[in-house]
């Protein structure tokens, strides 16, 4: 059994500190999340440097709620240099996953080469298998055109195509690329786990569908940060939902790290413990 503590930076951002406490005290009392330790920090930017500072050491996690005026995932990149070009993730509230392929970028004109999105494309399936448990998650390509003739364009077909199935050849299940506002509209997307868009504007176009509580994750983080993206209102209901994920996230890890040292000893432990609770 799990013993030990998960640690929990928590920076409040805009929010009332002594509202976010007491979320957690009542979790608490019901002995929810009762192998997470938090530790909050202030409000305004002060807070979110210090929380930062020291989750970098002594943290296995952050969370940090939404401050005005401030863009938290360019703050991290900012501070830790090596999260430049890494992966975002973002999580929709219904449990779809949305990364970027262009390196965070708003212009499809700095598409990367073909080779540089196999390594997204893997990264990115890597990361929903390690943080959200998909064994086997079936991935989607986004189209670099804007029309709604489905038609693919050169970047497509000389870019993403070729990434698209170096990746399949690859074992992962990739798929595309496909237009998005057709995509979307047939519902075809439901047969998909993640989403990899071209630029940030068609990200935000799909994240606006979704009015719940949003998250967007840094996947090759030294430890796990999260920050909720949401227009919501509740924010206790916010930090309590960001707080599961979290803490699912770092289980997750913890799991997939074990099984991927002997998976073999880890399926025959796992059937051997659904055998003795008959």
């Amino acid at each position: 059994m799990d013993t030990q503590k998960r640690k929990i930076a928590v920076a409040v951002g805009n929010a009332d500190k002594s509202a976010l406490e007491a979320v957690y005290k009542n979790l608490q009392d019901h002995q929810v999340l009762d192998q997470v330790q938090i530790t909050f920090f202030p409000g305004g930017m002060e807070g979110l440097e210090e929380a930062l500072d020291k989750a970098s050491s002594g943290f296995d996690a952050m969370i940090a709620m939404p401050l005005e005026g401030v863009d938290i995932a360019k703050f991290w990149r900012e501070k830790w240099t090596a999260l430049k070009d890494t992966l975002q993730l973002f999580v929709c509230e219904d449990f779809h996953y949305i990364t970027l392929i262009t390196e965070n970028t708003n212009d499809i004109g700095f598409l990367p080469d073909t080779e540089k999105n196999v390594m997204r494309i893997e990264k990115f399936s890597e990361a929903l298998k390690s943080m959200f448990r998909l064994p086997l998650p079936r991935l989607a390509v986004m189209s670099t055109s804007k029309n709604t003739d489905g038609k693919a364009t050169k970047e497509d077909k000389e870019i993403l195509m070729p990434a698209v199935q170096k990746a399949f050849e690859k074992l992962i299940p990739v798929f595309g690329t496909f237009s998005g506002e057709v995509f979307f509209a047939s519902e075809s997307f439901l047969r998909f786990d993640g989403f990899c868009f071209v630029n940030r504007e068609q990200a935000n176009d799909m994240l606006a569908k979704y009015a719940g509580i949003n998250i967007l994750f840094e996947a090759e983080a030294p430890i796990v940060l999260a920050t909720p993206i949401t227009d919501a209102t509740d924010v206790e209901e916010i930090f309590r939902e960001t707080l599961y994920k979290v803490n699912d996230v770092l289980r997750h890890q913890k799991e997939y790290a074990e099984m991927s040292k002997n998976p073999l000893k880890f399926e025959l432990e796992r059937k051997n413990s659904e055998f003795q609770a008959f």
